[in-house]
């Protein structure tokens, strides 16, 4: 297990339970300050959307150079924290370990320590997360949900055509699958990643990979009229 797992991802709906938690000293095998990467995630996400969501009105939101340049920060600010964590400035482990307490005979840690600096790359990546967020609302593509899979899950089964519309018959039948088997192979490559001597690094060092594949994408979309979903500029 990671650092950045539950509380402390980009993931704001978690984060709010987890602070919520904190403020009762809950869960009991976690560090008394650990509340503070959910609050750190939750603020960072906030000023995040809110900076990025105005870079893209002030510039344009759909020109091809604003996109580019949104990925392009979103992939240095993971690069940053790629580098924090692969030089051991910021933990990958939970929480340092601690002398056990008898506490309810369950081994509980009686001091498991705090790693304040993981609140560096905490904030970080929540920071550069709003912007795929505010990417896919400037693109119109609200129907997928780019944190989180309860309303694409609810979406996916309510749709009257699931089953009925032809394999091309259903386009957003067809988005949600394929973001659904995104998060699933994502799901897979990270579990793949921790497991690894590469670690929540590599895992780091591979998303910046996909992030300027994404530059490079938007650098290289051919504009397709005055109803294309990209302008150039």
């Amino acid at each position: 297990m990671v650092t950045f797992t539950n509380s402390n991802l980009p993931k704001q709906t978690g984060n709010t339970i987890f602070l919520a938690l904190g403020a009762n000293d809950l869960p009991i095998s976690t560090p008394s300050l650990a509340w503070t990467k959910s609050l750190t995630s939750i603020c960072s996400f906030l000023l995040g959307a809110g900076l990025i969501s105005a870079f893209h009105r002030t510039f344009g939101e759909r020109k091809r150079w604003v996109l580019a340049a949104s990925f392009s920060f979103q992939m240095a600010v993971t690069v940053i924290s790629a580098i924090l964590v692969h030089s051991g400035s910021s933990s990958e482990s939970p929480a340092r370990p601690g002398e056990p307490s008898a506490l309810m005979g369950l081994g509980v840690p009686s001091d498991i320590g705090f790693p304040s600096m993981d609140l560096v790359p905490i904030g970080l990546l929540s920071f550069q997360a709003a912007g795929k967020v505010v990417s896919s609302r400037v693109l119109g593509f609200n129907a997928l949900p780019a944190v989180v899979l309860t309303t694409l899950y609810n979406d996916l089964a309510s749709d009257p055509a699931l089953l009925t519309a032809g394999l091309m018959g259903n386009v957003q039948r067809n988005r949600r699958m394929g973001s659904l088997l995104m998060y699933v192979c994502g799901a897979l490559v990270g579990g793949a990643f921790a497991r690894s001597s590469l670690g929540f690094a590599g895992a780091l060092w591979f998303t910046a990979g996909i992030k300027l594949l994404i530059v490079l994408g938007w650098l290289a979309w051919r504009e397709e009229g005055k109803a294309s979903d990209v302008e150039e500029g």
